[in-house]
């Protein structure tokens, strides 16, 4: 029991330290890439934003590169408000002629990405059932109730069979 409240707790801390970070997912990835001048590109060319004051900490790519994967690109933003006008903007990035299938996502740790995960399948089935519903950090939202990973109504959960068959 106490060491679930400390990894929650440690899940929450490291979380809080990743607010200021954006995930660019499946943007091309070259050998001898800028990340960094990939990202402000995007930034000013797709989401029409001045990046004239924009600065980061830190633009890289997360992962080992593997055949067939796209790594994403994390970027650290020096200021929130940066940080949160990307964000706003994010939508019109489906609009986007050069990196067409390109979206942003919030970096979450691995305990909550693993939820988000559940959470967005059973999204997906509540959509596929026509009900409205939405996921918003960890929780679902259907219609005007909302649950929590551990909260999924069963007709919205993943059956074993569709288990075995992603795994």
């Amino acid at each position: 029991m106490l060491l679930n409240v400390e990894k929650e707790n440690n899940d929450a801390l490291e979380n809080y330290t990743r607010r200021v970070n954006l995930k660019f997912m499946n943007v091309p990835e070259d050998r001898r890439e800028d990340c960094k001048g990939m990202v402000i590109n995007l930034i000013q060319n797709d989401l029409k934003i001045d990046v004239t004051n924009v600065r980061f900490h830190a633009v890289h790519r997360v992962g080992k590169p593997a055949v067939g994967k796209t790594r994403p690109i994390i970027a650290r933003f020096v200021c929130c408000e940066d940080r949160d006008l990307v964000w706003s903007k994010k939508k019109d990035l489906k609009n986007s002629t050069t990196y067409w299938d390109a979206h942003i996502t919030q970096d979450y740790v691995k305990a909550i990405q693993q939820e988000r995960r559940i959470l967005i399948k059973a999204m997906k089935k509540a959509r596929a059932l026509g009900l409205d519903s939405k996921v918003i950090d960890r929780h679902l939202f259907v219609g005007e109730e909302r649950f929590t990973c551990g909260t999924i109504p069963e007709h919205l959960k993943e059956s074993p069979m569709e288990t075995e068959i992603t795994t």
